[in-house]
């Protein structure tokens, strides 16, 4: 098990090699490690459902649909405003979540998420860099901005 720096979150993993980050301004600090999963776990994706002509630039497409590198692990359950803040995610309307399982063998950087997208960042963060693409499981619901109480 590996415990992500400055949480209590810890996933079942081992320490490897560093690996090169698609974005070194996402994680706090600077900071990251980089591990292979040696037992699945579950991590979430948001997206806004877009396919891959979305945009014109990949990391924009990736990052508008459901595939995509940039996971969220550890305590996830929040307000859609806090979600937003504290995950860094850019502007727009995220509107879609995706359970997604890691598996053994799968090699991703992880760390906490740095204050960019005038966000506050410093929730726990996956970076999917290389083996066995997660599976995803889309959750069949639309995820909004809205609350209420009973």
């Amino acid at each position: 098990m590996i415990r992500i720096p400055g949480t209590m979150t810890d996933l079942p993993a081992v320490l490897i090699d560093k690996r090169p980050t698609s974005a070194a301004n996402a994680w706090l600090g600077g900071d990251y490690l980089t591990a292979q999963v040696i037992s699945p776990f579950q991590a979430i994706r948001v997206h806004v459902n877009a396919g891959e002509g979305a945009a014109t630039q990949e990391h924009l497409a990736t990052g508008a649909g459901l595939v995509g590198r940039w996971f969220a692990v550890g305590d996830y359950v929040q307000t859609y405003d806090e979600y937003r803040l504290t995950h860094a995610l850019p502007g727009g309307h995220f509107t879609h979540i995706a359970i997604c399982v890691f598996s053994s063998g799968t090699v991703f950087n992880v760390g906490r998420c740095s204050p960019i997208f005038n966000a506050v960042g410093g929730a726990e963060q996956v970076e999917f860099v290389s083996g066995p693409v997660p599976q995803l499981r889309p959750i069949d619901a639309t995820w909004s901005r809205l609350a209420g109480h009973a």
